[in-house]
C-alpha cells in the first residue's frame, strides 16, 4: 500500500484562545498550556459533507487522478449529520465517481487508523486498487462542546484527510498522526492511497 498524496481544507472562521477562554471561563494560558493550541477553525455555514467534498476536490486537482480509478471511499468521523446516506456517498455523488465502495466508520480518535486498516485489507484481498480516506469532524457542534471545559479546549473541527495507497510497504506512524488529528480543531484533510 502506497501513500500517493494528501490535501486539506480549513473553514474560514478562526477562533483564538481569547474568544474561547471568555466562553468557557478559563484563561488563554490555561488553554495553550494544556493543549498547545493557539487557534482553531470553526464552520459557520458549511456541512461536514461540503467540507469533505472540498478537501477531496483539492486532492483530485492536485494529483490529477482520474475519478474512474477510485475504488473505495472511507470516511472516518464522529460527527455525521445523518445515519444514511453516509458522507462517503455524498462525496461519490458530488464528484461523479462512477463505481466505488462507500463506507463511513464511527470510531473516535482511532477512526483514521481503522480506515487505513480497512483500505489495506480491501487491497490485500484484491477488491480495490485505489482508496480515498477522509477524516472529518465538526466537534465544535458536539453535545460536549461548551459543557466540559477540558474537552472544549481541544475540539473544534477535526481534520479530514484523503489518501491513495499502493501495495508497497507502508510505514508511517499512524498512531501519532491519528492522535494529532483527534486534538486538532477545524481542519479538513484528505489522502489518496493506491495499490
Amino acid at each position: 500500500m502506497k501513500l500517493i498524496a494528501s490535501s486539506s481544507y480549513l473553514p474560514n472562521k478562526i477562533v483564538m484562545n481569547k474568544e474561547l477562554s471568555e466562553k468557557l471561563g478559563v484563561t488563554e494560558e490555561f488553554i495553550e498550556k494544556r493543549t498547545g493550541i493557539k487557534q482553531r477553525y470553526f464552520t459557520e455555514n458549511e456541512t461536514i459533507e461540503e467540507m469533505a467534498i472540498k478537501a477531496t476536490e483539492k486532492l483530485i486537482e492536485k494529483t490529477k487522478i482520474s475519478i474512474e480509478t477510485i475504488d473505495l471511499i472511507i470516511v472516518a468521523t464522529t460527527s455525521t449529520n445523518k445515519i444514511m446516506p453516509g458522507i462517503s456517498n455524498y462525496v461519490q455523488k458530488e464528484l461523479k465517481i462512477p463505481k466505488c465502495i462507500c463506507l463511513d466508520i464511527l470510531a473516535g480518535c482511532a477512526g483514521y487508523i481503522n480506515a487505513v486498516d480497512i483500505a489495506q485489507l480491501y487491497m490485500k484481498a484484491g477488491k480495490v486498487k485505489r482508496a480515498i480516506i477522509i477524516g472529518a469532524d465538526i466537534l465544535s457542534e458536539s453535545f460536549m462542546f461548551g459543557v466540559y471545559v477540558e474537552i472544549s479546549t481541544l475540539f473544534g473541527i477535526n481534520p479530514s484527510k484523503l489518501s491513495l495507497y499502493n501495495k508497497s510497504k507502508f510505514s508511517v506512524s499512524l498512531v501519532a498522526f491519528s492522535t494529532a488529528i483527534c486534538l486538532a480543531t477545524s481542519v479538513l484533510f484528505t489522502i489518496v492511497f493506491s495499490e
